[in-house]
């Protein structure tokens, strides 16, 4: 008896329920959420799509070209026309491009080797969560000194930020600009980052002030026979004033690579 009555209990409750009903002619199903092909950057809602807000009035400057193509096309066109100092961005560099009004050849600008053999501006592969960018490579003598150079603008000395081990010898300086917001009495940074030295110079510590022309260090026969700075730019994003690991003020949310033409200053006649 017991089949018979589950059977009469599913026949009673398909009965209440009643046949099913068949939609409107006119019914049409909605068309599924559109999946977002990538998630947008932190401010990129602020200031549109390849572009982001830094320093402290949030300022949106546009970023490095991320299409391929649009890359490979700059590149050729800047070494045509500027070899042997070469332009080197990868697609997905989260760096600040360059900004109207600055010129595009490197002999305009004060370097920290001058003389130098040969400079290139590269983007390399990014690690995950270390965000290294672009930088720029100054080719020179083993030996030949690096000095610290003046920014365009730049508020007093600059300070030493760290010393230590990131890209081999690195010593981290801070730079004060002006904002890039007319009439803004607040102040951004710039992070200079000079890479691959033999040891800093004597003066070079943490905390220290250092003016133009100071000596940052000396370069070093790398394995490979040669002798190169890896020299590097950062826009600040946070405060960098309290960290104490190199490794951290590359990460993104502290600084980004900004093209080092947007801030060195003039070279001297």
């Amino acid at each position: 008896m017991r089949p018979l009555i589950k059977a009469a209990v599913a026949a009673a409750l398909l009965a209440s329920l009643g046949e099913p009903q068949a939609p409107p002619p006119n019914y049409r199903a909605p068309a599924p959420a559109p999946v977002p092909l990538r998630s947008a950057r932190p401010g990129e809602r602020l200031c549109g799509a390849g572009a982001l807000p830094v320093g402290p009035d949030g300022a949106c400057v546009k970023l490095a070209a991320t299409d391929g193509h649009t890359a490979s096309r700059q590149r050729r066109i800047t070494e045509d026309r500027r070899r042997p100092l070469r332009l080197g961005l990868r697609a997905g560099d989260d760096a600040i491009a360059l900004q109207p009004g600055r010129s595009i050849d490197w002999h305009n600008y004060q370097l920290p080797i001058m003389p130098h053999d040969h400079a290139s501006w590269h983007g390399d592969e990014r690690r995950a969560g270390g965000g290294e960018g672009s930088y720029l490579s100054i080719e020179a003598a083993a030996g030949s000194e690096v000095r610290l150079v003046a920014l365009d603008g730049q508020l007093g000395a600059a300070r030493v930020l760290l010393v230590g081990q990131l890209y081999g010898v690195t010593v981290a300086v801070r730079h004060t600009l002006p904002s890039t917001v007319p009439g803004s009495p607040r102040q951004r940074h710039i992070i200079a980052l000079y890479s691959q030295l033999g040891k800093p110079g004597p003066q070079v510590v943490t905390g220290a002030r250092l003016e133009e022309g100071d000596v940052i260090g000396h370069l070093t026969r790398a394995a490979g026979g040669g002798a190169q700075l890896r020299f590097q730019l950062r826009e600040e994003r946070s405060d960098s004033s309290g960290i104490t690991l190199l490794s951290r003020l590359v990460l993104p949310t502290i600084s980004i690579p900004t093209d080092p033409r947007n801030v060195l200053a003039p070279r001297h006649p």
